[in-house]
Order: structure tokens, then sequence, then C-alpha cells
């Protein structure tokens, strides 16, 4: 035997299920208020009054009336005082934010347009950057071309230098032992004068004596 409380619970589900597949979403039309009732008609009890624009489900309608479901619970109202479309007020906030979105996508768009402009020059700038080193090389190529055109001269040329380099070598290495030996010739005359200076002065330092003895013995 099922248990009550979940056959209970299924027909519950069966009949949300059913109230859900028939409701229509609609809208309280742009009247300032709007009455919902307990029943389909004016001797039932108020028990709200929804504001214009609010919106609603339509779950069945009888007599002009139209049971509905509202944030504020279910009840009756009058089907003439429902719309298809949200109020002017609902549709105006709607549009509202749309705009604000727009108006931040549009900046955002502007940001990234900035963006995309900087990185365009800053692109731009280095392609005349690149142009520019690609141009120096070209000339710098074209000099080497040309440096290489004249490599037989430059290599006689070279070799003649080195040539007259190795001559002037030997010619200074000739002169530098022929400066050695006028040195050392220098040196050797300035000794062999300086030894004949120091002779005859010791020959002097022995005459001077002698002849002034001997001058000496003639007076007397």
């Amino acid at each position: 035997m099922q248990n009550p409380l979940s056959v209970l619970s299924r027909l519950l589900l069966l009949v949300l299920l059913s109230v859900s597949a028939v409701a229509q979403a609609a809208y309280v039309t742009d009247d300032l208020s709007v009455n919902l009732r307990t029943g389909p008609g004016t001797q039932y009890r108020i028990t709200k009054l929804m504001p214009a624009g609010t919106r609603i489900d339509v779950q069945d309608t009888q007599q002009g009336w139209a049971k509905v479901s509202t944030p504020f619970g279910e009840g009756w109202m009058l089907a003439d005082q429902i719309s298809d479309t949200p109020s002017a007020k609902a549709r105006l906030a709607s549009a509202e934010r749309t705009v604000t979105q727009l108006k931040e996508e549009n900046q955002s768009l502007e940001s990234s347009l900035t963006e995309t402009r900087t990185t365009r020059d800053e692109l731009k700038k280095s392609l005349s950057d690149l142009q520019t080193r690609y141009d120096d090389l070209q000339s710098e190529h074209k000099k080497l071309r040309e440096s290489t055109g004249n490599l037989p001269q430059i290599v006689d040329e070279n070799k003649t230098l080195k040539q007259r380099l190795s001559k002037l070598e030997t010619q200074t290495e000739d002169l530098s032992t022929q400066n050695v030996v006028l040195r050392t010739n220098i040196i050797r005359d300035c000794l062999i004068v300086g030894a004949g200076i120091l002779i005859v002065g010791m020959l002097l330092g022995l005459l001077l004596p002698m002849l002034k003895r001997r001058k000496k013995t003639d007076w007397a």
C-alpha cells in the first residue's frame, strides 16, 4: 500500500506541472493600480492593489476574469487589465538599462580603440625603425661590395707596404748597430783623450817642480 503523503506529493507535483504548462506570462496594464481579488467577480474580496507593470502568469480565464499568479500571491483580476507587453514605465526602465549598457560598451570599445591606435602607432614606429635599419644595412652592404671589388689592389698595396716596412726595419736595425758602434767609438776616444790629459797632467806635475828648482839654482 502506498504512503498517502507520497500520493499527495505526486498529485501536487502534477498540479504544479499542469499549471506551469498552461500559465502564460503577461503584465498588468499601465493603470495606476489593479485590484487582485479572491475570485472572478467584484463581489470577491480585494487582497492586493498591484502596481502597473507588475509581471504576472495567467493560469486560467473565465467570463472576463483571469486567474493569475503574481509576486504577491494568486488571485483574480479583470482580463482587460492584462497586457502582453510590459508597461511603458517598465519598457522605459529597460530601455534606460539598455542605453546605460550600450554606453558602457561604447566606452569599453572607445578604450579598446584607443589602445588599438596606440599599438598601431607603436607598430608603425617600429616598422619605421626597422626600415631605417634596413637602409643602413643596405648602404653598408654596398660599401662592403665596393671595397671587396678593389680587394686585389688592396692586397697588392698591402704587400708593397709590408715590403717597404721590412726594408725600413732592416735599415733601422743597421742604423741602430751603427749608432752603437759610434757611441762605443766616442766613449773610447773620450777615454783615450782623458787618459792623455791625465798623463800630460802627471808629467807636468813632475816637470814643474824640477823646473822651479832649476831656476832657483840658476839665480843663485
